[in-house]
């Protein structure tokens, strides 16, 4: 194509503005995601925890979701097994929680405030702390690098580490593209 030089940079800028909104739709839909499986989860986990679910109503559940809706996908029994361990595992009371907890309010420690995002040390209200945990920690990542780190990690601190790499490592990839 022979375009003057003008509309190149124009059409450059277009393009710019129009992949950078795509990135920002991609955040909000993954965030939106994590929040979902979050909320599922803490269903779960607390309809089984009390014992007014057992493994058999999960199953059902995930029929239910299969059979009555089935455009809805990652939904079945694995699915929301994941989310309800996903819950779980940083569910306020958990051992991902706590370490995340005591270091936010530990003053004389400032490792914390380099490993998570900036976001997370800014508390509003107490009954607030695990909703900010979950949007300024939770969803930085993608749900795909949460399955591996439920997977592949043991401890609090070796889950919340690979949390901040895999934060690190697309903040990189995202600065390597531009």
């Amino acid at each position: 194509m022979n375009l003057p030089e003008r509309h190149i940079s124009d059409f450059n800028k277009i393009i710019q503005l129009i992949n950078d909104a795509r990135k920002r739709a991609f955040i909000k839909v993954n965030e939106e995601l994590i929040n979902l499986y979050w909320n599922v989860g803490k269903i779960i986990s607390k309809k089984v925890e009390n014992a007014n679910w057992g493994a058999g109503v999960v199953n059902e559940l995930a029929n239910f979701i299969k059979e009555n809706h089935p455009d809805i996908k990652s939904f079945n029994r694995r699915g929301l097994y994941r989310m309800k361990q996903f819950y779980e595992t940083y569910c306020p009371g958990s051992d991902c929680y706590k370490l995340w907890y005591d270091l936010q309010t530990d003053s004389e420690s400032n490792i914390f405030s380099q490993i998570v995002s900036p976001l997370a040390t800014q508390f509003q209200k107490p009954e607030k702390e695990a909703d900010t945990f979950v949007s300024a920690v939770l969803t930085q990542i993608t749900w795909t690098n949460h399955l591996e780190i439920l997977s592949g990690c043991k401890s609090a601190e070796e889950k919340l580490l690979q949390q901040k790499l895999h934060e690190l490592a697309e903040i990189f990839e995202q600065n390597i593209k531009k």
